[in-house]
């Protein structure tokens, strides 16, 4: 028997869930950083006025490069269990956002 390769994903539910997870940190983050940004500058009363997913606020970036698939191979001899384990599926979010400090 041989596999040519294996393919990895998550439910759409759980995808959901990760993705809004990883959202609300990313804007947690864009937030603290504001937040320190004004401390600095002695402003202490910070008001987010857009935030937004990377590209929708200011010109686009780079296209992302879609992530090479890779393909194993796997010999079965005799009766050997087989054990398969997936790469980690990474999930990220990157956000754009504009604060008022004062």
């Amino acid at each position: 028997m041989q596999i040519s390769g294996t393919d990895w994903h998550l439910t759409a539910q759980t995808e959901a869930a990760v993705e809004r997870e990883v959202a609300t940190q990313a804007v947690g983050v864009a937030v603290a950083r504001a937040r320190a940004y004004a401390e600095a500058l002695d402003l202490h009363e910070v008001t987010p006025l857009e935030i937004a997913d990377r590209g929708l606020i200011s010109t686009p970036a780079s296209p992302v490069q879609a992530k090479a698939m890779r393909t194993a191979a796997f010999d079965m001899v005799g009766s050997a269990p087989m054990e398969f384990e997936g790469e980690d599926i990474v999930v990220s979010a990157t956000v754009e956002a504009r604060f008022r400090a004062r």
